[in-house]
C-alpha cells in the first residue's frame, strides 16, 4: 500500500498520493514515479494504488470522461489484479484500487469516487469492484505523535478552516509516513506501506487543473521502510 488520499465538495477535486515505489517481495525502494494522470480537457484526474503494472495503465485509462472512466475502470482493475496474481513477485501484494474524481457531466458537479479489488475496503456493504462516492478518502491510516486520528466531516473542515486545504493535505501525507512503524507493528497481514519520494497534489476545479508539489522527503532507492520512519508527525490544530 502506498499513501493515495481524495477530497471533493461540489466545486473542487483534490487528489494527493506519494511517488515511492517498492518492491513485492524486499520492500526495498525501486523507485520513484508519478501515480496520477490527468485529463485537463475533461476536468478530471486519476490515481492508483496495488502492484506495480497498474501504474503502466494510467495514461490509456485516463482518456475519455470520468463518466466513462466509472465505467470501464471495474473492468480494468479486474484484469490488472489477476494478471498480477500469476506473477509471483506481486501474490504479496495487497489490494488495489483506483480513486478518480473531477467533472461529471452526469451528476452535474464535481465529484471523487473509489473502485477497489477488496470486499468491504471502502465501508460496511461496500463490494469489491464496485465505484462508489466517496467525499474524502485516505490510506493509509494517519497517526499524530503516535495516535490514530479518526476523520469525520466535521475534523475535516475544521482542519481545512484552520490551515487550508493544501496545507491540510501536507499534513495528512506526512502523518501517514510518520506512522509508517506503528502501522507495521499492527498489520497482521505482513504487508505494511512504505511513503515517500514526494506528494504528488492535483486539484481540478471549475477554472481548470494544476498538480503541485506539497512535499518531498530525501529518499533513495535501495532504502527499507525502517530507514522511512524518522519523519516527525504534524498536529491538525
Amino acid at each position: 500500500m502506498t499513501a493515495t488520499n481524495m477530497l471533493s465538495d461540489p466545486t473542487t477535486v483534490i487528489l494527493w498520493s506519494d511517488t515511492l515505489m517498492y518492491g513485492a517481495v524486499d520492500r526495498r525502494v525501486v523507485d520513484f514515479a508519478p501515480k496520477q494522470r490527468v485529463n485537463e480537457g475533461a476536468r478530471w484526474a486519476l490515481m492508483a494504488s496495488g502492484p506495480r503494472p497498474i501504474y503502466e495503465t494510467l495514461d490509456e485509462l485516463t482518456c475519455g470522461s470520468l463518466d466513462q472512466a466509472r465505467q470501464r475502470l471495474p473492468e480494468a482493475l479486474r484484469e490488472i489484479v489477476a494478471a498480477a496474481g500469476r506473477m509471483k513477485a506481486f501474490r504479496s501484494c495487497p489490494h488495489a484500487g483506483f480513486y478518480f474524481g473531477g467533472w461529471s457531466d452526469h451528476l452535474g458537479r464535481f465529484a471523487t469516487f473509489a473502485v477497489r479489488s477488496a470486499d468491504e475496503s471502502l465501508g460496511p456493504g461496500t463490494r469489491a469492484y464496485k465505484p462508489i462516492e466517496c467525499n474524502f478518502f485516505t490510506a493509509p491510516r494517519v497517526f499524530v505523535s503516535g495516535e490514530e486520528i479518526s476523520f469525520d466531516l466535521e475534523t475535516v473542515n475544521r482542519a481545512i478552516a484552520s490551515l487550508g486545504a493544501l496545507e491540510f493535505c501536507r499534513r495528512v501525507i506526512q502523518n501517514q509516513r510518520s506512522g509508517l512503524g506503528r502501522a507495521a507493528a499492527e498489520n497482521s497481514d505482513g504487508r505494511p506501506a512504505m511513503v515517500g519520494g514526494h506528494c504528488d497534489c492535483t486539484i481540478v476545479a471549475a477554472e481548470g487543473v494544476r498538480t503541485v508539489t506539497l512535499i518531498e522527503w530525501p529518499d533513495r532507492t535501495g532504502d527499507v521502510q525502517a530507514d522511512l520512519r524518522e519523519t516527525h508527525s504534524l498536529p491538525f490544530d
